[in-house]
């Protein structure tokens, strides 16, 4: 008892010890170095180190040598594993290097926070995130379904969270792993997932979880790197910590102030050259026109030309150059080293071309970086004794007048040198005199840094809800276009940016919204990102991205309310914008919805809508193959909504449902295309549609006419049918006299949801669904369950629920077939407007009363008796009691004298 209770304090103890860490951020994307250099052997990861406070520190990953890192970028937080058992690019040691952030001990355990160097996160974890083993009802039997469903379904481990302090803790028979106790004497801890390898959090009392297996992790400080060479790519984006294109040097200590330094007084652009050296190019240094570059000059600090002989640096023009880049007038001196031939290159202006080119060799564990120039050159040097007259004489008759021209007198590879001359720092480079009998990188007694922005930016999150989303950027950027404009899916569904027209918005379309949900409960957490309407957009590998389609890690942007993420190699801002909650809350949002009761009465008037008229409207002359057109003299017709399609769920988890109607002119007459004279007419086939909106003037929604697509069922031989024919009786193989007609293999039939209504062709899964069919001794038409055969006829795309549009030829204004993906199409047939239509209630008078002016009578009002032809009753208010009710006044007929006083009436509007 007394040991069980103590255990529990411990870790509780321990837990109050943990807190909620900080998470800082990064600027840039990774570039490969040139060349590297690294430890050789892999420690032991199952050794004890003590890493102190502000020291860095590898996660190893078993004796394999692979080491935890984080990403950036679009995937920004993941966690990944880095080789790097012989060798470490400069891009997998930024992933994989933690810096010890707080260290102490808790009841004799050492407990750890870090941050990662590569993204400036905290090593930190949301432990709700974590899968873990769930009981059954006994409470002590680990339930190994729904336990293997919750290891299924974790996510990919990524930073961000509540859990921020670590100990090392040692498990048996499985090595060291890192663990930050969250409840009790529970720990989070990360394993592999066994069934596809994936890194996932996992919770629990013991290091053992069916599914899983643990990720040890041992800290590793003997495989950081101390000589690692750098390329042009990781001196300009600032040891791969920026996206930038230049970098400035410091150095402790520095030139006596009035002195100058030339590798720290401007910024600086490195260039690749020969042999992992790089030139360096400063940045705001020029002459004639010319680009200057970093040299070591052909002269000597005063003072020291005969004793210690300090070179100086200058800025000068690297060339000329041929028009392929190459150097041209350069010209070649040889001579003979310790009895060896050495031929180097001059340039037009006499300077050593090894005298531009430098190479860098990064010390991770210190973060301090060696700097080497390739070839200097010295001058002819006096013989003893020599006098000045001797001396000019040789350098005339040996070095054709040129006392810095002797290929004897070129060193090579040495470092850079803060020289001190009468307590006057001063930059030089080494000679064999400061050298003294020191080699290698110890002979550099300057202290040299680059400046890095690893946590330059902040993370944040975005809160769950539906958003409009909009594009921000300035002048100079290369989507400068995109400025203002929003995320969203044309008519086809595929996606886009595109500005807000005059008489829109966005909030009333879920096409144009996007659905954010958080991926745990962190203030940095990544978010995941479906549209509202297309929601399973980004499943397709080859989908047009506009928005990242996996888990994101977004910044703040310094002064506004602004986010942006890494797409690609270039940062997107974005404003994320609220869609009110009663719109959220809409289910019929974004298309027109008119229930089965007011389809049966109402009829309704099509209002074109176009910038030079709002008064215009569809109109067709009856009968059937009449045109249909805006009519430019105010004609008008009315049309039936003839309900086809009922709440047809689609969207984000299904939580939209929408309507799809024929088009009648209520005679038997559909608004429907015809192929040959390649425009819509009143037909006696009936097409379906939605009624999409697209446009919203003043509070007045217009909608586009989509043609739906409906769900059908792959058949064998067999007899389907309308629903027309239900409760039909077969005899003898006929109905009504006529031969049944047999669907063949490979016709489709269309299938229906349990009320009769038709079903669309989108992504909402269908678990039932139902056709007319024969019953089983095929003597009547009956209304049956359907088996669906296959995963693919319940699922489709949502991008399958239509095929063309309605459009007005501007030249005609007849109605014509126009395509679905107009919007962001750049070929020649698109159209850039959707034509739309506000789709009202037809108001109009159904009767009049009499003009009694134009017919010069009393404008009283006018009684009509109404007498039936044949018969000669008249019609009268009913009277009967056995046919009169207290709330509608019926009509009927009868001899005159029956009417009771109810025999006339008066002909008004209605």
């Amino acid at each position: 008892m007394n040991k069980k209770f103590t255990t529990f304090l411990a870790s509780a103890m321990l837990v109050s010890a943990f807190s909620v860490g900080t998470v800082a951020a990064y600027v840039g994307t990774p570039v490969a170095p040139q060349a590297t250099m690294a430890a050789e052997e892999t420690p032991d990861p199952n050794a004890t180190i003590t890493p102190k406070k502000g020291e860095a520190v590898l996660f190893q990953n078993g004796s394999e040598a692979k080491f935890l890192g984080i990403t950036k970028g679009t995937t920004f937080g993941y966690i990944t594993k880095e080789t790097g058992t012989s060798q470490f690019t400069l891009e997998n040691l930024n992933k994989a290097t933690w810096t010890v952030s707080e260290k102490k001990t808790v009841l004799g355990q050492t407990v750890y926070s870090f941050v990662n160097k590569n993204t400036g996160l905290t090593f930190a974890v949301d432990p709700s995130l974590a899968a873990e083993a769930v009981m059954q009802e006994d409470g002590e039997t680990v339930d190994a379904a729904k336990t293997a469903k919750k290891v299924k379904e974790a996510a990919v481990a990524t930073l961000g969270g509540s859990a921020t302090e670590w100990v090392v803790k040692d498990l048996d028979g499985s090595g060291k792993t890192l663990v930050s106790y969250v409840d009790g004497n529970k720990y989070v801890y990360l394993a592999t997932r066994s069934f596809d390898g994936k890194m996932i959090l996992v919770k629990g009392s013991s290091t053992s979880l069916t599914g899983t297996s643990v990720l040890s992790i041992g800290l590793n400080q003997g495989n950081i790197p101390q000589e690692l060479e750098l390329g042009a790519k990781d001196l300009n984006t600032l040891l791969q910590s920026a996206v930038e294109n230049s970098f400035r040097l410091n150095m402790t200590p520095e030139v006596t102030s009035g002195k100058k330094n030339h590798l720290t007084a401007t910024d600086l652009v490195a260039e690749d050259a020969t042999e992992g050296y790089v030139l360096l190019q400063a940045k705001d240094q020029k002459k004639d026109d010319a680009q200057l570059y970093v040299v070591v000059d052909t002269t000597y600090y005063g003072g020291t030309e005969t004793d210690g002989s300090l070179l100086t640096y200058t800025y000068d023009a690297y060339g000329p150059k041929n028009d392929d880049g190459s150097l041209k007038d350069t010209k070649s001196i040889t001579g003979t080293v310790e009895g060896e031939s050495v031929t180097y290159t001059t340039l037009k202006n006499g300077r050593l071309q090894g005298s531009y080119k430098y190479k860098f060799t990064y010390n991770a564990v210190d973060d301090k970086l060696y700097v080497q120039v390739k070839d200097a050159m010295h001058q002819v040097p006096r013989r003893e004794d020599e006098t000045d007259a001797a001396y000019a004489k040789r350098i005339k008759d040996s070095f054709d007048n040129a006392k810095w021209q002797s290929a004897e007198n070129v060193v090579n590879d040495k470092y850079i040198y803060m020289a001190s001359l009468a307590s006057v720092n001063v930059l030089s480079l080494n000679t064999d005199e400061t050298e003294k009998e020191k080699t290698g990188v110890v002979t550099q007694n300057v202290k040299i840094t680059i400046g890095t922005s690893f946590t330059g930016l902040k993370p944040t999150t975005i809160p769950d809800g539906v958003y409009t989303v909009q594009f921000k950027a300035k002048a100079g950027n290369p989507k400068f276009a995109q400025n203002g404009t929003y995320a969203l899916a044309n008519l086809a569904g595929d996606f886009g940016w595109a500005d807000q027209a005059k008489r829109q918005d966005f909030n009333h379309m879920p096409a144009a919204q996007w659905v954010v949900k958080k991926n745990g409960v962190s203030t940095t957490s990544a978010v995941t990102i479906k549209n509202r309407e297309f929601n399973d957009w980004g499943a397709d590998a080859s989908a047009e991205s506009v928005l990242p389609k996996t888990s994101t890690q977004f910044y703040a942007v310094e002064g506004s309310g602004d986010v942006f993420y890494f797409n690609g190699t270039m940062p997107d801002t974005l404003t994320f914008t609220k869609v009110a909650d009663e719109l959220v809350k809409d289910t019929k949002l974004g298309y027109k919805y008119v229930t089965a009761n007011e389809a049966m009465v109402q009829t309704y008037t099509f209002n074109y809508l176009h910038g030079l008229s709002l008064d215009k409207y569809l109109y067709t002359p009856a009968g059937k193959d009449s045109i249909v057109r805006v009519d430019e003299n105010d004609g008008k017709s009315n049309f039936r909504l003839i309900l086809k399609v009922k709440d047809d769920k689609y969207g984000y988890e299904n939580g939209l449902v929408r309507n799809a109607y024929y088009v009648s002119d209520g005679k038997g007459h559909y608004i429907s295309y015809d192929s040959d004279a390649k425009k819509y007419m009143m037909k006696s086939e009936p097409t379906l549609f939605f009624l999409k909106e697209n446009n919203c003037d003043n509070g007045k929604h217009y909608y586009a006419l989509v043609k739906a697509v409906e769900r059908t069922h792959a058949v064998g031989e067999g007899s389907f049918f309308t629903s027309d024919y239900l409760g039909k009786e077969v005899k003898e193989g006929k109905i009504d006299g006529k031969e049944l007609a047999k669907v063949k293999d490979e016709e489709n039939t269309l299938l229906y949801d349990k009320d009769g209504y038709r079903l669309i062709k989108d992504n909402s899964e269908i678990k039932k669904a139902y056709v007319y069919t024969l019953n089983e001794d095929e003597s009547k038409v009956i209304f049956d369950e359907i088996e669906l055969t296959s995963v693919a006829e319940q699922k489709h795309k949502s991008t399958d629920y239509a095929t063309v549009k309605v459009s007005v030829d501007d030249n005609t204004l007849d109605l014509t077939e126009g395509k679905l993906n107009d919007k962001f199409d750049d070929g020649t047939d698109n159209e850039i407007r959707t034509s739309a239509f506000a789709v009202e209630v037809d108001n109009s008078p159904l009767y009049r009363r009499f003009d009694n002016a134009e017919l010069e009578e009393s404008e009283t009002a006018d009684s009509l008796f109404f007498v039936e032809k044949i018969r000669k009753e008249y019609l009268m208010d009913e009277w009967n009691k056995n046919l009169t009710d207290k709330k509608v006044d019926y009509a009927g007929i009868w001899n005159k004298e029956k009417a009771d006083g109810k025999l006339a009436f008066i002909v008004d509007t209605a």
